[in-house]
Order: structure tokens, then sequence, then C-alpha cells
């Protein structure tokens, strides 16, 4: 599980902000890990840009070495003020009761600074490795000469160590929590094919799994969408010419279909033709089986979009009901409707907010004085108790 990330000079974060999934408990005298992180405030307070910061570090961390994906480096954007400074990134997680930490630093294109760290048998930690631009130093693990070169200031250390085995070698776990990550936000910016084709492509692949399939049909007809069934069928597709409307390319391929039963007759329905929500929804609990199924982290951009209130509580009741998350799975989601902020806790509600110089803010509200534990946070929010509101304006006409 993920205990913490840290951000700073990234995009709209200036000064380095942290997400905490962990909480101490006074009583019990140990600290307990949140299945559940929620940042909530108003448009433009930098909700998308920790999130995205958050999901493109851990892919950065382990996956730059190749090739394919030197462009994420293009994605790590400084905060506009402070260009002349790199931006640094900092996570802690734990597996098998080992805990770890790694950081990096970046500035313009290039790594200056990395280093990774876990616990030892006496709990405290030690470094694993050390890089200072080109500069490796590690007593834990050996580089060949051969290797070494390969070395670059353009890729992280930690990358090139997960893609030769290295890491693999030394703790073969130790990056699990790296590689069981889902999420609704596109890295690399706006994608120009059809959104629409892209997601039948992708849930055409993903529903492979037939156990998923199963799932899926049950959790459809479970959350009362009409549909009492899916079915996939061969159907010819047709790539047209924008301007001209002329048939440029046809393919026949197999789509999802839904199947819908009026007057005791059954119906079947593009699942393109569904509405957005159910589109939504069905393209979330993919992402949420899978996590759910095998531990993992869900990072969310904008939870309840085109969801009623409802499944938002069914989807949160999901990563908290032990019996069903076995694996410890974490969901990290930024939201608009403060709704369902009444069913979380302190710890796992965070406020974000802009200050003065257009900096992202970010407070948990377990850190704000005189927050009590059986306080409805949904109405105190509502009527401003925490910040994080939109201050609008009247026009004045």
């Amino acid at each position: 599980m993920f205990l913490k990330f840290k951000l700073s000079n990234f995009v709209s974060v200036l000064e380095e902000q942290e997400v905490s999934f962990t909480t101490y408990s006074y009583s019990k005298d140990i600290k307990h890990i949140n299945n559940i992180a929620c940042l909530v405030g108003a448009n433009g307070s930098g909700k998308t840009n920790l999130l995205r910061g958050f999901l493109l570090f851990l892919v950065f961390s382990v996956k730059s070495y190749l090739p394919e994906n030197r462009h994420l480096f293009n994605l790590i954007v400084p905060h506009f003020t402070t260009t002349n400074k790199p931006s640094t990134f900092f996570v802690e997680w734990e597996y098998e009761k080992r805990r770890y930490t790694y950081e990096v630093s970046i500035f313009k294109q290039t790594i200056l600074y990395e280093r990774l760290k876990g616990t030892s048998d006496k709990n405290s930690y030690k470094t694993i490795f050390v890089r200072n631009k080109n500069s490796f130093r590690s007593s834990d693990i050996k580089i060949s000469k051969q290797d070494k070169v390969r070395l670059t200031d353009k890729a992280t250390v930690l990358s090139f160590l997960y893609e030769y085995g290295y890491i693999k070698s030394y703790e073969p776990n130790m990056l699990q929590p790296f590689e069981n990550i889902l999420s609704n936000i596109v890295l690399g910016g706006v994608n120009l094919e059809n959104p629409e084709m892209l997601f039948l492509n992708d849930i055409r692949e993903r529903l492979k799994d037939m156990d998923l399939y199963k799932a899926l049909k049950h959790e459809l007809e479970a959350v009362d969408t009409g549909i009492k069934d899916i079915v996939f069928q061969r159907t010819m597709f047709q790539k047209l010419n924008n301007s001209t409307h002329e048939i440029l390319e046809e393919k026949e391929m197999d789509a999802l279909y839904s199947v819908h039963t009026a007057n005791g007759v059954n119906y079947r329905l593009p699942i393109l033709c569904e509405s957005d929500g159910t589109k939504n929804y069905v393209g979330l609990f993919i992402r949420l089986y899978g996590v759910l199924r095998k531990g993992g982290i869900l990072i969310a951009d904008e939870l309840e979009k085109s969801l009623h209130i409802d499944l938002v509580e069914r989807i949160l009741n999901l990563f908290m009901n032990p019996v069903i998350n076995k694996n410890n799975a974490q969901i990290i989601f930024s939201t608009h409707n403060p709704w369902f902020l009444q069913y979380l806790t302190k710890s796992q509600i965070f406020i974000v907010e802009k200050d003065n110089d257009s900096s992202t803010e970010v407070t948990r509200l377990d850190d704000i004085e005189g927050i009590r534990n059986d306080e409805n946070f949904f109405i105190k929010y509502v009527n401003g108790a925490y910040d994080g509101k939109p201050k609008i304006k009247d026009w004045g006409m």
C-alpha cells in the first residue's frame, strides 16, 4: 500500500505538498493506512494536477528507461514562476511489512538526484542506492561494467534497474505497488483519435478476461442500468472523411452490445449508444475490478462524472469492505460533489485550494484545529467551514 506522496514545483504546485494515507491511532498506539483519499476543491484549484503528478511520477519512475516512454519527460512542467528550479517527487510505500521511500529531482528533462531507501530489520531506513546526475552509488546493488554505460540522466536509475532485472534479483516484489496502477487520467496530452472507438477497443480487450466479463454483467444488472446482459457481435465499422463523409476504410470487428428487455422481447443496443453515465460506469468498473482483485491503486479524476451519487457511494463501500477488498486496494480521487464526504473520515478528506500566488495548497481535514470525528463533513464544507469552495461573485447586473 502507498503511505504518502509529495511533490513540488509541478504545474500549479509550487511549494511542496503532501497527500498521506496514514493516520495515527493514539488509543492503540499504531499507524493505520487508509484505503481512500478524497481531494475536494473548486475548479482550477489543482486537484487534477496533484493526481496527474502522482500518476506521472509512478509511471515515470519504473518505465522512463524504455524509449517509447521518453515523452513523459515533456509532461514534467514546473510552476510558471519557478522555471529555473527543479521539480521534486517523493513516495513512500509498504510491501510485505517492509517500507520503502523513493525520491527524484528533475530539471529541464535531466535527472539531478535520485534515492531509494528501505527499512532494515530494526525498521529504520537505510539507503539502497543514491544517484547524483550520472554518479551512482549502492552497497546493495552491483551493476556490471557493461550495463553501467547504459545509465543516463534522461531516465531514472530505478527504471534501468527494473528493466535489466537488478531489482528482481535484489528484492523481487519491491515494486509490486507500481505495477498495479489504474487510472482514468490520460498521460501524454489529448488523443486525437475517436474517443468512443478508443473506449470500445479498450473494453473489448479487457473483457477477454471471462471472470471480469461475468462480473460486469452481474454488476450492470445489480445497479439498475436496465441492462440484462452484454454480448459481443460482429459489426462493420466505417472510417469516414470528416469533410466529404467519404468512406475511407471499412473494418469488421467484435463490438459490445447491451441487451434490454421490453414486453418479454430482448433487444440489442450498441454499448456506445448507452448513456454517458452507463459508459463511464462500465469503464470505471473494469478498473475497479482489476485493483480490487489484485490489489493496487486506482487514481481517478472526477470520480462522480456522469454517475449517480448512490453509485459513487457503492464504489467507496467496495474499498471499505474488507471481505471484498482482501488485498488492501486503495483509491485516490478528486470530486466536485461534497455529498459523500459524510461517509468518509477526516483523515481521508483533503481540501485543495489556490493561494494568492496561484499555487495549489493541500490540507488534510484532521490537520485543521478543532475538527471533530462526529461532524457532518458535507454540511460543514457546503457552509464554507473548511474553505476549498469557489468564491463566486455576482456579475452586478
